[in-house]
């Protein structure tokens, strides 16, 4: 009994993650620039605002790095670089 509600689990999450892009929800590549990283961050998304999400939560990453406290104005200072990309 427990195998074949494990089995139906793993076949239904698969079936839905798997599911078909439709045609007008093509994956295009956006790129973000941000004034403390080096580097752009480069990704693909099927929408503009996803793409932004990623983005501004991978610069809160690479800019927090292994800090495990910061201070009430780091804070703010990260919110105001991450949340406010130059996309190109």
């Amino acid at each position: 009994m427990k195998t074949k509600l494990l089995v139906l689990l793993a076949a239904s999450y698969f079936s839905t993650s798997f599911a078909a892009v439709r045609a007008d929800e093509q994956v295009k590549s956006y790129t973000f620039s941000f004034r403390t990283l080096s580097q752009p961050i480069q990704l693909k998304a099927s929408t503009y605002e996803e793409a932004y999400e990623k983005a501004a939560f991978n610069c809160m990453v690479q800019i927090k790095g292994s800090k495990q406290k910061l201070t009430e104005t780091q804070k703010l200072d990260l919110v105001d670089i991450c949340a406010n990309p130059k996309a190109s």
